[in-house]
Parts: structure tokens; C-alpha cells; sequence
């Protein structure tokens, strides 16, 4: 696997992102109003400039390619809540103070 850098791995998915798009003859507007993102974001976001992650997941899902992220994400389901509900702190007692 290459050793990118940040800036370029905002650059290669830019990219990759925009050739995506153009294969499914889709406008920049078009695919920001279907994303519900500016179209100022999606263009900073396709030229590899910085943008929110919001952002990117909201092109990512409009693009149909949320099976990018299959390889990252857990197999089990986790929930969080029910992790702290099973995981509550326990409470001591403060200490007297010694006068």
C-alpha cells in the first residue's frame, strides 16, 4: 500500500470521487442538491481540499458507495449505550476532610 500523505489522500479520493460522478453523468449541482451540500463543499471536496466529514459521508451516500467503508467497520453490531449501560461507573464516598 502506498505511504500517502494526508493532502494526497484528500487529493486521490477528490479525484476519485469526481470520476465517479462524471461515470454516472451526474452535475456537480445535481449531485450537491441530492447530497444536501453546498456546491461550494462538493467542488472543495473533489479538488482534494479540505471539508467536513459530514460532508464527505453525505456525497458518499448520495454516490451509492457507502460499501467503500465495509473494510473499516466493525462486524458486530456495537451499541454504545448499551455498553455504558453495562459498564456504569461505580461511586465512592468522598473522603472526611481533616479539619
Amino acid at each position: 500500500m502506498r505511504q500517502l500523505t494526508t493532502e494526497q489522500w484528500r487529493k486521490e479520493i477528490g479525484e476519485r470521487l469526481a470520476k465517479l460522478r462524471l461515470s454516472k453523468n451526474i452535475s456537480q449541482k445535481d449531485l450537491a442538491l441530492l447530497a444536501g451540500v453546498s456546491l461550494p463543499s462538493l467542488s472543495k471536496l473533489e479538488r482534494g481540499l479540505g471539508v467536513s466529514f459530514e460532508t464527505f459521508m453525505r456525497t458518499m451516500r448520495a454516490l451509492g458507495k457507502m460499501d467503500w467503508f465495509e473494510g473499516i467497520t466493525p462486524e458486530d453490531s456495537f451499541s454504545y449505550e448499551e455498553f455504558l449501560s453495562q459498564n456504569k461507573p461505580v461511586r465512592r464516598r468522598a473522603g472526611r476532610k481533616m479539619r
